[in-house]
């Protein structure tokens, strides 16, 4: 390059620049010599990003390790010291250069530096870290007992690291390193006073440090100089920690390495030579055999596991690359099921599956099924050794296809791959003719992208139908459709196909689409688990298919929006207040109850008045509602608005009051709730005992005001005690009544009683009104299970207090059979309702398809 005259002469000489300088290609080393010393004379050298190994090492540690100690590489560099005096004749001199590249061996740097700057297919420094990562992350799980790492911890056993590594230049080397693992790993013979496993992971190890140091030149038959020598691969190979706990020393390293690389046919490791000094490995791979002849040769057993492997892969990634990226699953499982042919599954999990079926279903018809192979797929589950209804019955969704001709066409295809493969692995080692090899290489190569495009594409169009559960006329039934072929997956042609046949339901930020779905109304009215939902959805075939957390997100939107409530224990969740613990997340314990339900309960906690005798005064705290009307204490909602109480808590803000109360007075009922039953003796009037207490100094008169009855004394100074009497109802119904206390100059204070009247009585076998209170239900005579269900419901609803089942008889019987031929009976004692009808449910699960299920006693 001349400043003056601004013109740049390139020279290219048959040299590699290395950190020591030029490095002459055989046979040139004179002229390189000569030619150097002229060019560096006058030329003015150019810097590039990675110039030396020092900056390849400091790259790899600062972005790899957050610190490396230099206590390690002190060790490290002494440990080799020690080696260098001992075993002079084995190992270099690379103390300087080991405390330098810790905790990198040196050797470990130059050949990842060479790895990737020869291989065209990598990025440099990208694809060095990358490498280095997955390297030093395996050795982190593994826990391995090493000093350094060393280029030989590049272990191409490992699939990720070998597809960095085996690149697309350098496929032929796949048969390569296949021959040496397995002859390494698995046939070299063993001496008897040595440990097999780390004797045969040594000659591993020397054959893989010899390969990562030359298989980027694709050598021949003739060394280079830049191929290792017998110190080298010493050097580079042994870790003190690692072998010297087995008593294998560098002395006998060189052994094995002299074994596997010169010894006898036992002991020589395929494709390993050496030659003037250096070793290296090298591949004569020849692809010169016609594909169909070798295609002949495949058997259907290897065509059918391809074929398995690549519908895998199809299911979450597009038969061509170009359409995008993997595909992501949002109602089924990410994980396929693949069957040679439609047969049941020991599956039976709260998750929705798809089971692809490889082999043509023989006299296949798309339609509704009720019957056959594919029903008892989708319904039943393996058992042992017997066959059992699904539990979870709308969770399995079968891929299928009936054309053989399209499946006769991908076995061929697959076959012609498979021949394409093998001829790749041995084309070169048949003809020793470059020109030939290159040109079958290449027409090889050619053909087979040809053949994979066409395989993954007739593969992707040959499946034709979805079949997926569903509910029709009161039956289970297997729904067939045709196969929409809208997506470039599997995973998505079948979730596409789902949803345009009504199957699946979308992500929702509207909490009415969860009552509507479960049982077709706009509000939630019922009481049940979060995981007894979920179950509806995985249970009933009926159902939509629903993302993962399609419940549990409407459910907080539910509470937050204020049309749900609930219930964790003896915790209530529903509106946010001051002191109170909010809900961060939803578990398939929590029982979801109706928003009136919940401000009941909230109310029960939240009426409560806390007071705190202090300094003669009395110190309360209570929550309040800021309604339109004014505040209104919570301990009096109920009282004060009887009708509307619910709504104005939802609908308003609730606060938490704090006040000290000084020189006035309490009332305090000695009885908030009386239960009077009419059916047997009952009182005509209602006692009930009132308290005035003085708080502080308070010396005034009170006077005593009730809404109904008669209170005697009705007035008097604090304290004192009077009596309130009331008439008893007549009619069963729940009856509120408020007692006053009234006094000049003082807040008035109010309490309120509760009176529940009811009449015990022999209920008849219909279901009672709502609000009845009964001794006893009977049904008699045979109902359905279904009809048993839904009278167990109703029951809940209509019937106060504790409700018991005293005995149940539930009977099995084969479908259409008279009870002579019963086959099963459940009796039930003194259990829940809740409880009777959950074991009604599951035997309508498990036999309700094959038998007839009937209550005779209730």
């Amino acid at each position: 390059y001349s400043k003056n005259s601004k013109t740049v002469v390139v020279v290219s000489i048959p040299a590699e620049s290395t950190d020591k300088g030029l490095e002459p290609e055989p046979g040139y080393e004179e002229f390189v010599e000569k030619v150097g010393k002229e060019i560096f004379r006058a030329a003015e050298r150019a810097g590039k990003p990675v110039t030396t190994s020092e900056d390849f090492t400091n790259i790899l540690k600062k972005r790899i390790f957050e610190e490396v100690k230099s206590s390690g590489a002190e060790l490290a560099a002494s440990r080799f010291s020690n080696l260098r005096v001992s075993y002079s004749e084995e190992f270099e001199d690379l103390v300087d250069e080991v405390r330098d590249s810790y905790p990198f061996h040196p050797h470990f740097i130059k050949t990842l530096r060479d790895v990737v700057e020869r291989n065209k297919n990598l990025q440099k420094t990208r694809d060095a870290l990358r490498i280095a990562r997955v390297v030093v992350r395996r050795l982190w799980k593994s826990k391995s007992n090493a000093l350094l790492i060393t280029p030989s911890d590049i272990d191409l056993r490992d699939h990720e690291v070998r597809s960095l590594i085996i690149t697309e230049d350098y496929r032929s080397f796949d048969n390569v390193i296949d021959k040496i693992i397995n002859k390494t790993i698995k046939e070299l013979p063993v001496p008897p006073e040595v440990s097999p496993e780390v004797y045969r992971d040594l000659a591993y190890r020397l054959a893989l440090y010899v390969f990562l140091r030359t298989y980027v030149y694709k050598p021949h038959l003739e060394p280079m100089n830049v191929f290792p020598t017998k110190r080298e691969v010493i050097t580079a190979t042994y870790d003190p920690l690692r072998y010297e706990a087995y008593e294998v020393s560098p002395k006998r390293v060189s052994e094995l390495l002299d074994e596997i690389s010169s010894g006898g046919v036992d002991y020589r490791v395929p494709h390993l030579y050496v030659k003037e000094g250096r070793y290296w490995v090298t591949t004569f791979l020849d692809i010169n055999e016609l594909i169909e002849n070798e295609a002949s040769k495949v058997e259907d057993s290897k065509a059918l596991s391809h074929i398995m492997n690549e519908v895998r892969e199809l299911y979450v990634k597009p038969y061509d690359v170009s359409k995008g990226g993997p595909a992501e699953a949002r109602f089924l499982s990410s994980v396929p099921y693949i069957l040679l042919r439609p047969e049941v599954i020991d599956f039976d999990d709260q998750k929705y599956v798809l089971v692809t079926v490889l082999e043509p279903v023989s006299g296949f018809r798309c339609r509704e099924i009720v019957e056959g192979d594919i029903y008892k797929l989708i319904y039943y589950r393996a058992s042992g050794n017997s066959v059992v209804p699904r539990r979870n019955k709308n969770t399995v969704t079968v891929m299928l296809s009936d054309d053989n001709d399209m499946w006769g066409r991908v076995k061929k295809e697959v076959k012609r791959l498979i021949a394409c493969d093998n001829l790749r692995k041995t084309i070169e080692r048949q003809y020793a003719e470059k020109t030939v090899a290159k040109i079958l290489k290449e027409e090889l190569s050619e053909m087979y992208n040809k053949i994979k495009k066409s395989f993954m594409l007739h593969l992707f169009n040959y499946f034709k139908y979805l079949v997926f559960p569903d509910h029709a006329e009161g039956v289970d039934v297997a729904r067939c459709v045709p196969l929409e072929k809208s997506g470039k997956t599997l995973l998505e042609i079948a979730e596409v196909s789902l949803n345009n046949n009504g199957k699946t339901f979308e992500e929702t930020s509207d909490f009415d689409i969860l009552p509507y779905l479960i049982k077709g109304s706009k509000e939630w009215s019922d009481e049940l688990r979060v995981g007894d939902v979920k179950k509806i959805f995985y249970e009933n075939p009926a159902k939509p298919m629903v993302p993962s957390r399609f419940v549990s997100d409407l459910v907080m939107t539910g509470i937050r929006n204020l049309k749900i409530g609930l219930l964790r224990d003896e915790k209530v969740f529903f509106k946010e207040i001051e002191g109170l613990e909010k809900i961060s997340e939803v578990l398939d314990s929590d029982v979801i109850i109706p928003w009136p339900k919940a401000v009941d309960a909230l109310l029960k906690i939240l009426e409560r008045v806390e007071e705190i005798p202090s300094e003669g005064c009395v110190n309360r705290r209570y929550y309040t509602v800021i309604h339109e009307d004014g505040e209104i204490p919570l301990y009096e909602l109920k009282t004060r608005r009887p009708h509307d109480y619910a709504y104005i808590f939802k609908d308003s803000k609730v606060v938490l009051r704090s006040e000290r109360v000084c020189d006035t007075f309490e009332l305090e009922l000695m009885r908030k709730e009386v239960l009077v039953d009419l059916s047997g003796e009952f009182p005509n009037q209602v006692d009930v005992n009132v308290l005035v207490k003085r708080i502080g100094r308070f010396s005034s008169e009170v006077r005593l005001r009730v809404s109904e009855g008669t209170v005697e004394p009705a007035s008097g100074v604090p304290d004192f005690e009077a009596l309130w009497v009331l008439r008893t109802p007549s009619a069963p119904g729940e009856y509120t009544y408020f007692i006053e206390g009234l006094s000049e100059g003082v807040q008035p204070r109010r309490n309120v009683l509760k009176v529940r009247v009811v009449e015990k009585a022999m209920c008849s076998d219909k279901t009672p009104a709502v609000d009845t209170v009964c001794d006893s239900i009977v049904f008699s005579g045979s109902i359905p299970v279904d009809v048993l269900i839904e009278a167990l419901r109703s029951l809940k609803k209509a019937v106060r207090g504790v409700k018991r089942v005293r005995k149940s008889s539930i009977k099995v019987l084969p479908y259409g059979e008279s009870d002579k031929r019963s086959k099963l009976e459940v009796v039930a004692e003194d259990i829940k309702l809740e409880d009777l009808e959950a074991v009604s449910r599951s035997l309508k699960q498990v036999f309700g398809v094959v038998a007839g299920i009937m209550c005779e006693s209730l």
